[in-house]
């Protein structure tokens, strides 16, 4: 039986998930800081 290799399969697909979704939370982390960066730029513009 190959349970091991099942398990492993699940194992890997759960932190390739996890990865995925912390690079997505820096992403945003990032966008938002740029927008932020942005929006100050524009302010002092006006």
């Amino acid at each position: 039986n190959d349970t091991r290799l099942e398990t492993w399969e699940c194992f890997s697909a759960g932190i390739a998930r996890t990865r995925q979704i912390q690079s997505y939370k820096q992403f945003k982390k990032d966008h938002i800081a740029k927008v932020e960066r942005h929006f100050k730029i524009e302010w002092r513009f006006l």
